[in-house]
């Protein structure tokens, strides 16, 4: 069968083979790790990390909120407790389907759907000033998050969730100290691998499948404003996390137009590696820092957990995603095809 049997399909078989390939990936790599190291997916989690990960789940929720900077310094304190072949049995799982899932699929169906293949997703833009501006936006967009989760409590969707998974918050910390114990360096694999694994990959794989290709699939048969709502949707629900699906949302949104108006996916990669990377970070900043160094930040109100800075966030993020639509509007001749 030729490349050209593939790239005559149509828009919506393009569509509905890459979102089926992406799922059944995710399983069939997971189920063939399993096999092969001889796991189940049970005893990749150690019991006395369980145990302690409900020990610290039910000490840092404080009248109905996580004290973040206990929860982190407790996590680095289980990472040092447990030995670390079991923390990195998760991780390179992790690293693994993201690698076939997500950055394999995205080149291999971009190459067999698109004629241009790679260059499908790059376009003779390489403005400086969209570079500062993506780094602009991406330090501020955390705050972004941080306003998803109060709309959550506004609209339900936290208590939504709770009935959907039969979950609540203490069960929700558990899982979330759970994943962070497994993916946050250990004595054995440091920041820069870990960097590799939670923020170059995903943020490189992500934008190809769904921006450098869903999207561009999704243009093909409804406005691009369509197209960038649809492709945020699928983005926010493969992460299977209604806490946060409107700030995914968002965000899948916001890095959409960063494509739309740029015209190059190095553009959001480069906001969604940072927004990756500000996670470890925060992380690196709690776990290092003395108690009278936290106490002095968080007195300042320059930093949160939530990698917060102040409403001028969203005048930030306005200002460089005005850039960027000025910037599109002057060089349509260079930008839209």
């Amino acid at each position: 069968m030729s490349l050209d049997t593939f790239r005559n399909w149509g828009t919506p078989k393009k569509i509905i083979s890459t979102v089926i390939s992406m799922l059944l990936l995710n399983v069939i790599v997971s189920l063939l790790l399993m096999l092969i190291t001889g796991m189940n997916l049970d005893e990749l989690t150690n019991p006395e990390v369980k145990i302690k990960t409900i020990a610290l789940a039910e000490k840092v929720i404080i009248n109905d909120e996580v004290d973040v900077i206990s929860e982190l310094k407790g996590i680095q304190s289980i990472i040092k407790e447990t030995p670390p072949s079991e923390l990195n049995k998760a991780f390179y799982l992790f690293i693994t389907v993201n690698l076939f899932s997500y950055l394999g699929l995205g080149l291999v169906l971009i190459y067999i759907f698109f004629k241009e293949g790679l260059k499908a997703v790059l376009v003779n833009n390489k403005t400086p000033v969209l570079f500062i501006a993506s780094v602009l936006l991406a330090y501020h967009i955390p705050k972004l998050g941080s306003d998803a989760l109060r709309l959550n409590e506004y609209l339900k969707l936290d208590l939504f969730q709770n009935w959907l998974f039969n979950s609540d918050l203490l069960s929700d910390t558990i899982k979330s100290i759970g994943e962070m114990i497994y993916i946050m360096p250990n004595d054995e694999r440091g920041y820069l691998i870990t960097f590799i694994g939670i923020c170059l990959i995903p943020a490189i794989g992500e934008e190809l499948l769904f921006r450098g290709l869903l999207m561009r699939l999704f243009s093909e048969r409804t406005n691009i404003h369509n197209a960038i709502a649809i492709q945020a949707l699928l983005f926010a629900g493969v992460h299977f996390n209604l806490t946060n699906f409107l700030y995914y949302f968002v965000l899948g949104v916001v890095l959409g137009y960063l494509y739309y108006w740029g015209r190059n996916i190095a553009f959001p990669m480069v906001v969604h590696l940072i927004n990756n990377f500000l996670v470890l970070f925060n992380y690196f900043v709690i776990t290092t820092a003395s108690k009278a160094s936290l106490n002095n930040i968080i007195e300042e109100g320059v930093f949160n957990a939530a990698g917060v800075y102040s409403w001028m966030s969203y005048l930030t993020i306005a200002l460089s995603l005005g850039i960027f639509y000025m910037n599109f509007n002057r060089n349509r001749h260079i930008i839209e095809k």
